[in-house]
């Protein structure tokens, strides 16, 4: 798990474009971050991974993560973590996006895993999630997942009061392998929210991997929610993501 996935992108990556200049001490925060972590890992029991995404839609739990109805709205995407032998990890992830006055979206997370023989993994922690400008959108929550194979179970609480407090969140993910370089995925996720007035809601995605080499993986993925009425500017509407993905 590096950092942690955002749902709506399958088992890969989606992103949004264009960060305007007040949001660049965020980047170079976060890039100076990783360029010390390289230098230290030579000395350090731990591995560090990297990843970096282009979308033609950044969309997360079936939503669109933009105030566009439109299908093309590019986004760029980062990650970086820290998997230290003992199981702790750490890392962020970083997305461009439209979130009220918020061009960037920052989540920070940590937590533990251990694995359950050769083919299961079990992990939890914490995301801290900030958008500059827009501080009132700041989010926070506490996660478990557990892996076996190609099928991923994860489970979110929100603990931020006036936004996502008591909200529950329950996905599943599977990847099938075709061959070398193709394979298949889906997911759905389920949402209940702690306001009583918001009804809960189920988001659902489908997608086709090719991988390219060792480092990049192109993917085309469907990915929406129900419950479309009660929300604005479409947000929740089918939509057809392209994408690519880079691991270092």
């Amino acid at each position: 798990m590096l950092v942690r996935k955002h749902t709506s992108e399958m088992p890969l990556t989606t992103v949004s474009i264009t960060a305007p200049l007040q949001i660049r001490p965020w980047l170079t925060t976060m890039f100076t971050a990783v360029t010390f972590c390289c230098l230290y890992a030579t000395t350090a029991q731990a591995e560090y991974s990297f990843e970096l995404d282009t979308v033609s839609l950044y969309k997360d739990r079936g939503e669109d993560q933009d105030e566009k109805n439109t299908n093309f709205r590019p986004a760029l995407q980062g990650a970086w973590q820290y998997q230290h032998s003992s199981g702790v990890f750490v890392g962020n992830w970083v997305s461009t996006g439209k979130f009220g006055r918020a061009s960037l979206q920052l989540d920070t997370t940590a937590g533990y895993g251990v694995d359950i023989g050769e083919n299961a993994r079990l992990e939890a922690g914490y995301t801290h999630s900030i958008y500059p400008h827009e501080g009132s959108l700041n989010s926070n929550e506490i996660f478990t997942s557990f892996s076996y194979q190609n099928l991923t179970l994860e489970v979110f609480r929100g603990l931020r009061s006036g936004v996502n407090n008591k909200d529950m969140y329950y996905n599943f993910d599977y990847v099938h392998p075709i061959d070398a370089r193709w394979s298949l995925g889906a997911g759905m996720g389920y949402e209940h929210f702690g306001d009583s007035d918001e009804k809960s809601k189920i988001d659902y995605r489908a997608g086709v991997f090719y991988q390219l080499n060792n480092i990049s993986t192109v993917s085309l993925v469907f990915a929406g929610a129900n419950r479309k009425h009660a929300v604005e500017n479409g947000i929740r509407d089918n939509r057809v993501i392209l994408g690519l993905n880079l691991d270092f």
